[in-house]
């Protein structure tokens, strides 16, 4: 089985797209796909700021030169992403699909399951590290790849956590097997 790991960039405080990030993931292997989905989106209502920018490394020259409208964006999107299930660490992936739903409502192929990975570890890391996916690579003992704020770069580093919570899961379920061939101890009454 594989999935797609995306991320979003936004304007602030408008939130318009301005950049989709995504790669596929497959369950099975681990493996990271090579083909990954990397689109810069003009944005309609007010350009980049000089902040969004610094933030981000996307400058108002890249999106004037290789940005795309945001229609065919989603287009684009949804034909590399081929049905695959989505997941993000924050709310993009519901972001990406109301979007989507409310421009294009013809679209032909769509995602079964939206899964925000970012709540998840944040409950697996109670107690732990707080905060956003920076934190959880950490927690994971896993070091940031890229450049933070870049929607290629944060989905890829997701999909690394997802990885590495799987391998992590894998060996708490081994466990929980290994655990249920121990007998109960016998009650005593006293």
């Amino acid at each position: 089985m594989k999935i797609s790991v995306v991320d979003l960039e936004f304007t602030q405080p408008e939130q318009e797209i301005i950049q989709i990030g995504a790669v596929s993931l497959n369950c099975k292997t681990g493996e990271i796909s090579k083909n990954v989905f990397d689109v810069l989106v003009v944005p309609k209502i007010a350009p980049v700021s000089r902040e969004i920018s610094e933030l981000t490394g996307i400058s108002r020259e890249a999106i004037n030169k290789h940005g795309y409208d945001i229609n065919p964006a989603l287009y684009a999107f949804w034909e590399w992403n081929d049905g695959r299930d989505l997941y993000a660490w924050g709310s993009d992936a519901t972001k990406l699909m109301d979007l989507t739903s409310d421009l294009i409502a013809d679209l032909p192929r769509r995602t079964a399951n939206l899964v925000p990975m970012g709540n998840l570890m944040r409950s697996a890391l109670v107690g732990k590290q707080k905060g956003g996916l920076l934190a959880a690579l950490h927690a994971f003992r896993l070091s940031f790849v890229g450049r933070q704020h870049n929607a290629l770069h944060d989905a890829y580093n997701t999909a690394r956590l997802i990885r590495r919570w799987a391998d992590t899961m894998k060996v708490f379920e081994a466990s929980l097997e290994f655990l249920k061939d121990i007998p109960e101890p016998e009650e005593k009454v006293i």
